[in-house]
């Protein structure tokens, strides 16, 4: 440029730019490649900046039910969270954004564009993107996943039939329960249930019949204990109840009330009502335990005391109960010398025709006086000799006994009735029933029809099949069958014709309340007419005063036996009422 303002040449400058443009097709080129993959990705691709995402691939829009247009620069992780998870999500983020974590990596549960529920697995790491901090990361959808997980959990911890906690999960809770009491000093209640005879459910009626049984029984605890209680099936018909924070011992007794309650009301399965009762045992922590095995163990004991005690009531566990095995080992070696030193002997209770007041019969009751503890009740020792061999020899004993006996009253020339001998299920299911009253008889030279022999209701119902055909071999020889203490089993009109029976025998608790109970009087009268209709003998047992007498006998009642009537007897008292027929012959 001159000093006049012309123009006389120019200065060119050269900058190599082929490295930046280099450097710009490449980053360009990478983002495309980015973008390509990104788009065509099976995992959901994200980047978030400044609480939304700035990016999403089809992919993680989809997992959530948009388009990515809806997502991007609109939502961010904290409006796809369950609102529970959002402290989980913001914590993550936040930790990532503040360089405090290098990357990511967490489950949360996400809400879909229609509202529902699902899971998904975040990772992520810090970037750059515009200059600015954000997070890159990926996006996978772990709801089948993490439902199959939490399936096999469930399956793992609770019982598949019932949907209850099962043993494993039950003292879990309990050791919860246990290690929270210690802490405030509270007591826990551990409560042991065994349904009562169940056993005859599926014995009789099938497996699919006790099974929906079960699940209505396990519908009517869970609703009968509150919230922070636990319900578990320990297997079979075994059910543990937990109570946590009990302030006394009333807590379980009104439990123990309630559930007895709603198993009064009967279950109606496939068109059949049946109606259960259950046994229960309790122990209290810190009274009867301080851990979780010895405190279901002796809940168990009680359980058992309470079956002893009758069934369909419960007990307390105490000391005495640890006891138990030793002392039946004392008994079992009391009652081992007792049938070799003669302390066992045999009484017999009259029955009575109550029209005519002729003897038909008569019953024979096992008694056994101690040499130094005295009359001890067949309550107490029946059950340890069924689960020892005791009860074989005892049972062999008690006939051989009664058909001497009967061959003495017919050779002094009396007409002895048919006399009753009580046979344990463990005779009819462990022994040879048939062979051993076939010897007695042979050995007495007395026909079949000497003897009677009484079976339980329950147990034929436990046992149906086998028993059915032993039963059904003793009356083949000419043996008469009688039911006892029948009205208290689960015994169905259907059923009770199958039976190979002769009589019934009334259980002596209907009888005691009949005229003051309807439900005792009905169930009473309806068996009277229930042995009418199958053409058998109906006895009541334990008629004790007058009210009751005439009860029977209004009802049409044929046979009676108690107190009022005739107490048991030994055998030379007996022979007085017997008809002497010096010229009788067998």
């Amino acid at each position: 440029m001159t000093r006049e303002g012309r123009q006389e040449g120019a200065v060119i400058t050269f900058r190599d730019i082929s490295e930046a443009e280099s450097t710009k097709a490449a980053l360009l080129e990478s983002e495309q490649k980015f973008r390509d993959l990104a788009e065509k990705s099976l995992v959901g691709v994200y980047i978030v900046q400044n609480g939304l995402y700035i990016y999403v691939n089809p992919r993680f829009a989809s997992i959530f039910g948009y388009t990515s247009e809806e997502i991007q620069a609109q939502l961010g992780p904290y409006h796809l969270a369950h609102h529970d998870d959002l402290y989980l999500v913001t914590r993550n983020i936040e930790k990532c954004m503040s360089v405090l974590a290098e990357s990511i990596d967490f489950n949360f549960r996400g809400i879909k564009k229609d509202g529902s529920l699902i899971y998904v697995e975040m990772l992520g790491a810090i970037t750059q993107y515009d200059g600015k901090p954000a997070i890159i990361g990926t996006l996978m959808d772990v709801t089948e996943r993490t439902l199959a997980e939490a399936q096999l959990q469930h399956q793992a911890y609770h019982d598949p039939l019932t949907g209850l906690p099962n043993r494993l999960l039950g003292n879990d809770r309990l050791e919860h329960a246990l290690s929270k009491a210690a802490r405030l000093g509270q007591r826990v209640a551990v409560m042991f249930l065994d349904l009562d005879h169940f056993k005859h459910v599926n014995d009789s009626l099938g497996h699919s019949m006790g099974d929906a049984l079960l699940v209505t029984i396990a519908d009517r605890l869970s609703s009968s204990v509150r919230q922070a209680d636990t319900v578990a099936r320990l297997g079979g018909d075994e059910f543990m109840i937990i109570l946590e924070s009990i302030d006394s011992l009333e807590v379980p007794v009104i439990l123990v009330k309630s559930i007895q309650a709603v198993l009064a009301k009967p279950v109606k399965v496939s068109n059949q009502e049946l109606f259960v009762t259950t046994s229960i045992g309790i122990s209290i922590y810190p009274d009867h335990g301080d851990n979780a095995d010895k405190l279901i163990r002796n809940a168990d004991a009680a359980m058992y005391q309470a079956k002893r005690k009758g069934r369909s009531t419960y007990a307390f566990y105490t000391a005495e109960l640890t006891l138990t095995s030793v002392e039946w080992l004392d008994l079992e070696s009391a009652l081992r010398r007792a049938l070799v030193q003669k302390e066992l002997s045999l009484e017999y209770q009259p029955q009575f025709d109550l029209n005519t007041g002729a003897l038909v019969g008569a019953e024979v009751l096992l008694r056994w006086n101690h040499s130094e503890r005295g009359l001890i009740s067949p309550v107490k020792f029946i059950p340890l000799a069924e689960e020892t061999d005791l009860i074989q020899k005892i049972g062999d004993w008690v006939l051989d006994q009664v058909c001497m006996q009967v061959r003495v009253w017919k050779q002094q020339g009396y007409r002895p009735p048919r006399i009753a001998v009580n046979v344990s299920s463990v005779q009819i299911l462990r022994g040879d029933l048939l062979a051993s009253v076939n010897r007695s008889l042979a050995e007495n030279s007395l026909a079949a029809t000497a003897l009677e022999l009484e079976i339980t209701e329950n147990c034929i119902m436990e046992h149906t099949e086998k028993s059915i055909r032993i039963l059904q071999a003793l009356r083949d020889r000419g043996i008469s069958l009688a039911i006892d203490d029948f009205g208290t089993g689960y015994s169905s009109l259907a059923y009770l014709k199958q039976l190979p029976i002769n009589k019934l025998k009334i259980d002596r608790t209907l009888i005691a309340d009949a005229n003051h109970n309807r439900r005792d009087e009905a169930i009473a009268k309806a068996v009277i007419m229930l042995g009418q209709l199958l053409d058998l003998d109906v006895v009541a047992e334990g008629i004790e005063n007058e009210e009751q007498h005439q009860f029977v006998r209004r009802s049409g009642c044929g046979i009676g036996q108690g107190f009022l009537l005739g107490r048991p007897v030994p055998p030379e008292i007996l022979t007085s009422l017997l008809t002497f027929e010096p010229n009788v012959k067998e």
